[in-house]
């Protein structure tokens, strides 16, 4: 029954005797198989389709057989259907669906107790004699049990218990003429091994053995064919990793170092004349690494023997039809949203910056009442109650786009018909769930592997492959080692063997390692064994315990990262702009505008933007200016929106809107001080509704309502007692709009158009007897506010420039002298920050009060000059195109900037 086997050519000329016509060989994984075949079909011209088969292809044949009712279960169909019969029993240590992956992995460490169809009075006994083990883990088993029995009753299973299931049948009723041989290797579970041992009493059946030296070191690796081995083997205690010249060891910073110097070795080999069928990448997990290792191998031109897959969600109309599918049954998210509203749509019903301040925080579907003329009557969901599968796609159809290519549809549809059960009733919100993982999981075929292209596997399915030069990636610890977490400790385990036979599945997964040591024992004439320092992530890796004992022993072993060699991406972004333009081929202008960004983009100081005359600013504006350039350019240029989001409470600048707008009203004429608290309440609701301001949670409104009456009865209270203090305060203006121009050859304001348009708005503008104004800003807190003395030097020249205008008499007011600006923080009943003007006989404040704020007729003309010098030199900046980005202040500024990734500034390339 037992063919051993030390090393890899052993097996290769096993198979050279093979005989394709009443044998069959069975392998662990698909890269195999296909390998196989395609050597005999080369030896024999035609073949049998179970001349070589998967572990997995011939449980389903002799299940097929022995239970043709049985309907195999797909890993993402088995996760929504037992969440459907676990949810009702209302488990606490399982009231989610993040449950079904422990479940599952409890149920296949169980498989070869449950294939015994005593297990049951077994571990009820076991239990009974080990009562702590029962309290800590017995709930899992039972749970486990339960959904074996009840699987068993529906004659429904998953392809990875048919070894268990089948073993629980009459294996002599089994019609197979071919002799079998597993060449399994470590790819072999527990019960897999209990049936071979079966199989092996009613059929010819052959275990091609890995003999390994090194097998005291992993020893749970072979642990199934303990029971098929006429005796233990123990290798050889002694035994140590290979020295060979052929090895070298690589060790780098970051895997993308890794892939570099993988990519430039495969490089070279192919230069030296290897060919490419001769030549592997391999990985415990290539997927891990394939998306940059193809980008890299395309830059190349290296042809690559394996397939172009993409994943069915990642198709825009597939994206789009489970977004609104997921919205549909309230499973609201913001990207579901942005896709629903924005995939391939010419007119979307809103704008994007409507949508992300609508949208970008969304916790529920009431949520969806943010703007209901978008869904009202659009998004009609399904009946609640458990459906049939073709009762939920009749609804959910409905949502797919008439235009949608369908190939894709075509092909997820005919995967649920393959394997959903006609009677099976589910959730709609289960059967989405299982969409979902269809989509997630389920890949078509973009582009076939290359024939004459080099391998790129991974490491389980590189035993067959004729290679002499290779790469291994990623030889860190924890790609190698698979710790399964169960409650169940290997005290436990060795417990259940040795008080009743079952041995279970081990929680430490030493596979990887045992095929690593037996990939290592090929003749190579090169094999490169890698490790890096760090994951794609930035994550810190550990490197596995073989590569450093393997490097230790051929005095190869690497203390620092290597710098990795030369790729042609790196060869092309080394070239001069001419020749790298000459090898894309690309246009003169293309090229001249790559050059411009280039220079641009290194210092920050050539000038890309095209000079426009025609500007409109505002105070706050150039204070944006100011502060970066590139601000400026994203609003004014771009007219980019940087408006809060809406979220479960409302933003500062929201707050404050509504606030300017409630003491606008509270101040229209004829002002009343007898506003009651109710009155008061209904103004703020009223104000909020004339401004249209939306709350994330409307639960929370009261209490922000509640706030803006207190708000309002202490402006009420502040502004009735400063007007018996003053009382020749008059209001003339509230949220006061205006505009002006400025003469860029004077650098003077004027009435008369220009190109240059001054826009605005004051606050509050009040005025005494004798035509003096005092201008007011609202303001909700003190933080940043100043004094007139050091508006200039913090950019702050709202109330200077306001000031300046009236006293022009360009506001739309009669021409005064301003006498007071100020900022008035109405929380605290502060208007002291600004200036007020030294007068005895000011009938709009008092010049006995103790403020560092007074300023003199010279002091204020000198402020309104230097305003304007400022203004002219901001202008003159702005109508250049002068608008790279260069932060007043880099620490400040650039953190918390709307633009930031948008941002060309040398410091954040």
């Amino acid at each position: 029954m037992f063919i051993h086997c030390s090393k890899p050519e052993d097996k290769h000329a096993l198979f050279s005797e093979f005989d394709p016509a009443e044998h069959s060989w069975i392998v662990s994984d698909l890269q195999s198989k296909w390998h196989l075949q395609k050597v005999l079909l080369e030896r024999h011209g035609v073949l049998e389709e179970n001349a070589v088969l998967r572990a997995t292809e011939l449980w389903k044949k002799l299940a097929f057989q022995l239970i043709p009712e049985a309907r195999v279960l797909s890993n993402e169909l088995a996760q929504t259907l037992f969440w459907n019969w676990i949810q009702p029993l209302n488990l606490s240590w399982a009231r989610s669906p993040q449950a079904i992956p422990v479940l599952l992995n409890q149920m296949q460490m169980w498989m070869s107790v449950f294939a015994d169809p005593q297990h049951e009075e077994i571990m009820a006994q076991w239990f009974q004699d080990n009562s702590e083990a029962y309290v800590r883990w017995g709930h899992w088993f039972e749970l486990c049990a339960q959904i074996w029995k009840r699987c068993q009753e529906e004659n429904l299973v998953m392809a990875s218990w048919l070894p268990a299931v089948i073993l629980n049948h009459d294996l002599g009723q089994v019609q197979f003429e071919r002799a079998l041989t597993f060449d399994l290797s470590s790819q072999i579970s527990q019960v897999e091994g209990q049936l071979l041992k079966e199989l092996s009493q009613h059929m010819s059946v052959q275990v091609i053995y890995p003999e390994a030296p090194w097998i005291s070191l992993m020893q749970n690796a072979l642990k199934p064919y303990a029971d098929l081995l006429p005796e233990p083997y123990r290798g050889d205690p002694n035994w140590q990793p290979r020295v060979h010249h052929s090895l070298e060891f690589g060790r780098f910073s970051t895997q993308l170092a890794e892939v570099k110097d993988c990519v430039s070795r495969v490089r070279y080999w192919l230069d030296s004349g290897i060919a490419a069928e001769k030549i592997a990448i391999v990985a415990p997990d290539i997927e891990h690494y394939w998306p940059v290792l193809r980008m890299y191998l395309r830059e190349e031109g290296i042809p690559v023997a394996k397939p172009i897959t993409a994943r069915l969600g990642s198709f825009i109309e597939m994206a789009q039809w489970i977004s609104t599918l997921r919205t549909v049954l309230a499973k609201i998210s913001a990207n579901d949203l942005q896709v629903h509203f924005f995939t391939a749509q010419n007119q979307p019903r809103l704008s994007f910056d409507e949508f992300r301040v609508l949208f970008s925080n969304v916790y529920d579907s009431g949520d969806l009442k943010r703007a209901r003329r978008l869904f009202e009557g659009k998004l009609t969901p399904p009946d609640s109650e458990p459906q049939k599968i073709d009762e939920f796609l009749l609804w959910a159809l409905k949502f797919w786009s008439a235009s949608a290519p369908k190939e894709r549809l075509t092909s997820l549809l005919q995967v649920i018909g393959a394997e959903v059960p006609a009677k099976l009733k589910l959730w709609p919100s289960q059967w989405l769930s299982y969409f979902e993982g269809l989509l997630a999981r389920r890949e078509i075929t973009l582009q076939p592997a290359q024939e004459q292209g080099i391998w790129c596997v991974s490491l389980s399915s590189a035993d067959w492959l004729e290679i002499q030069h290779a790469v291994f990636l990623n030889l860190s610890e924890g790609a190698l080692r698979d710790q399964i977490t169960s409650p169940v400790s290997a005290s436990e385990v060795q417990k259940i063997f040795t008080d009743t036979g079952f041995a279970l599945g081990s929680t430490d997964r030493q596979e990887l390692e045992f095929e690593l040591l037996w990939f290592l024992t090929r003749q190579w004439t090169e094999l490169q064994l890698n490790f890096s320092a760090s994951d794609f992530q930035g994550s810190v890796q550990t490197p596995s315990r073989m590569w450093l004992w393997a490097s230790l022993m051929n005095e190869r072993l690497r203390k620092d990262p290597q710098m990795p060699g030369t790729t042609r991406w790196d060869e092309v972004q080394n070239q001069p702009l001419d020749a790298w333009a000459t090898f894309r081929g690309l246009s003169p202008e293309h090229v001249a505008g790559v050059s411009a960004g280039f220079a641009r983009d290194f210092d920050g100081k050539l000038n890309t933007w095209k000079p426009d005359s025609k500007v409109k600013i505002s105070a706050s504006s150039l204070e944006k200016f100011w502060e970066c350039p590139f601000i400026f350019a994203a609003q004014r240029k771009f007219k980019l929106s940087d408006d809060p989001v809406l979220d479960l409470d409302l933003d500062r600048r929201t707050r404050g809107n509504l606030l300017h707008a409630l003491v606008e009203r509270l101040l229209a004429d004829p002002i009343r001080w007898d506003w009651t608290d109710l009155e008061l309440g209904e103004l703020v609701d009223q104000t909020r509704e004339e401004i249209e301001i939306q709350m994330g949670d409307e639960r929370l409104w009261p209490a922000v309502r509640a706030q803006h009456v207190r708000l309002g009865r202490v402006f009420l209270d502040f502004e009735r007692e400063w007007r018996v203090r003053f009382p020749h305060t008059k209001t003339v203006g509230r949220e006061l709009a205006f505009e002006c121009y400025w003469d860029i050859t004077n650098s003077l304001f004027q009435a008369a158009a220009t190109d240059v348009k001054i826009s605005g708005r004051l606050d509050r503008v009040d005025v005494d007897s004798h035509g003096r104004y005092a201008l007011i800003d609202y303001k909700a807190s003190k933080n940043s506010l100043r004094n007139w003395q050091s508006w200039l030097a913090n950019q702050q020249i709202q109330l200077a420039l306001y000031s300046h205008l009236i006293e022009e008499g360009l506001i739309g007011l009669p021409k005064g002298q301003v006498a007071a600006a100020n900022y008035y923080i109405v929380r605290d009943s502060d208007r002291h920050y600004g200036f007020h003007v030294k007068d005895s006989g000011s009938e709009l404040y008092s010049s006995e009060d103790r403020h560092k704020n007074f300023i003199g007729d010279t002091d204020k003309a000198e402020l309104f000059k230097q305003l304007r010098l400022n203004i002219q030199s901001a202008l003159s900046e702005i109508t250049a195109g002068h608008l790279n980005p260069h932060p007043s202040n880099e620490k400040q500024s650039c953190p918390s900037c709307s633009w930031r990734s948008l941002c060309r500034a040398p410091h954040l390339n």
